[in-house]
């Protein structure tokens, strides 16, 4: 891993099990990380079929696909996106 804190975005734990697998994961590694928890299910964000979803989906990255982990590469360098569970749980024992 490099010396930047990575953000993972995940969606309601209880809510998408795929989400709570990665963030147990980071957890269980004992990994500084900055969570940024999407809600759904809430009055401004009823469903994932709405344009409100898809709006607040977009800032996981260009796929709209959570969980993701934003990765930051050293001196200022650029961000790098992992998402998928497995992806994610293969970057992180890298």
């Amino acid at each position: 891993m490099v010396n930047s804190v990575p953000t993972l975005f995940i969606l309601n734990r209880n809510y998408s099990s795929w989400s709570l697998r990665a963030w147990l994961a980071i957890r269980h590694l004992n990994i500084k990380f900055n969570a940024e928890l999407l809600l759904i299910g809430t009055p401004e964000v009823p469903d994932l079929f709405t344009p409100e979803a898809g709006a607040m989906l977009g800032r996981a990255g260009p796929t709209h696909k959570v969980p993701a982990l934003h990765v930051q590469k050293p001196l200022g360098g650029e961000t790098h996106i992992v998402f998928e569970t497995l992806a994610i749980l293969e970057y992180l024992y890298e």
